[in-house]
This record gives C-alpha cells, sequence and structure tokens, in this order.
C-alpha cells in the first residue's frame, strides 16, 4: 500500500520547528557532510520571460535517511519554493515542503550553529546580521513603522541616549576609555 503524500505547510514549519531544533538538526547535517556521509548538489538555474528564473538544488544525508530537492520559480509577480524529501533507503517521497520559512530556518539555524562553534563562551551579546539591505529594510520598516532614512531625520533622544550609554560601557571595557571620561561624542 501506497503512503499518502505528506504535505508540510508553511505554517506547519513555523509552529513545528524551533530554532534550537533546527540548529542541532543542521549540526548534525554538517557534522556528515565533514565526515563525507551527506552532500550537496551545485545549484542549477535558468532564466526565461521578462527576468523570471527557476532555481534547484539538492542535498542528502542518505546515513541519516534522507536526500532532497529544493526547487522555486521566481518571477516579478511572486516566488514559490518547495523542498521535496526523499527515504534513502527506498526512494519513496517522504515529505513536500513549502520552503520560504524553511529557508528562513535553515540561514538562522547556520547563524546560530557559527555562533554555537565560534562564539567565545563568555559571550553575552548577539549582534543582528541581515542577508542584505532589502531585508534590513523591510524589517526596520514594520518595527518602526518608517524607513530608516525618515527614522534618522527625527530626533531620538531615547534611542541615542541608551546608544551612548552602550557604547561608553563597550569602550571601557576595551580599556579605551576610563569610567566617567569625557566621552568622544559628547
Amino acid at each position: 500500500m501506497t503512503e499518502p503524500l505528506v504535505w508540510i505547510t508553511e505554517q506547519d514549519v513555523v509552529s513545528l520547528v524551533c530554532l534550537d531544533d533546527a540548529i542541532d538538526a543542521l549540526e548534525r547535517g554538517v557534522r556528515s557532510l565533514g565526515q563525507g556521509e551527506a552532500f550537496n548538489i551545485v545549484k542549477a538555474l535558468g532564466g526565461f520571460g521578462d527576468g523570471s528564473s527557476m532555481h534547484s538544488l539538492g542535498s542528502g544525508a542518505p546515513s541519516l535517511g534522507y536526500v532532497g530537492y529544493k526547487n522555486w520559480v521566481h518571477t516579478k509577480r511572486g516566488a514559490t519554493a518547495l523542498f521535496v524529501m526523499f527515504n534513502a533507503d527506498d526512494g519513496s517521497v517522504a515529505a513536500v515542503i513549502e520552503a520560504a520559512a524553511l529557508g528562513q530556518l535553515r540561514t538562522s539555524a547556520m547563524t546560530g550553529l557559527g555562533t554555537r562553534w565560534l562564539a567565545a563562551p563568555e559571550a553575552d551579546e548577539m549582534a543582528l546580521r541581515y542577508y542584505d539591505q532589502s531585508h534590513l529594510i523591510r524589517e526596520f520598516t514594520a518595527l518602526f513603522g518608517m524607513s530608516p532614512s525618515q527614522f534618522v531625520a527625527r530626533p531620538q533622544p531615547l534611542m541615542t541616549s541608551a546608544l551612548e550609554s552602550r557604547q561608553s560601557r563597550r569602550l571601557e571595557a576595551i580599556e579605551r576609555l576610563k569610567p566617567g571620561a569625557a566621552r568622544p561624542w559628547e
């Protein structure tokens, strides 16, 4: 009897997978890759129409039981991404996963894994990083209700005070500024 197709929606991905679990899973995959037990397939790209494109890239970890392809089409009217996961033992389709949130989760998990492996154990702050400028601008505008340019043009006394205080602590910590000394921006 054929198993029914498992379709995992964007909402399912967001509600079922937490970042800590994604980091752990990615770490297993990266270690498998380093041990020669997993592989990546170079991205294929094709263009069509007025700047539209289609993409496909693959990865597999047969020792973990799965292989698959992420496929997406990007047009001026939108984009859709799917990850088709196969059982590495019998070739059956294990799941089709809507992959926009999955890709964001994987990117976040890679950042988390890099932090886990590279950050000093005593580190207690994290700097925000963005994939590109448009990513920063979209998130900034959603948070503040205005573009970064509009924000900068307005007086921000609380933000200024908080940033100056934080910078003072950092300069004191690296002994570039004595506690209580005049700040360069004053």
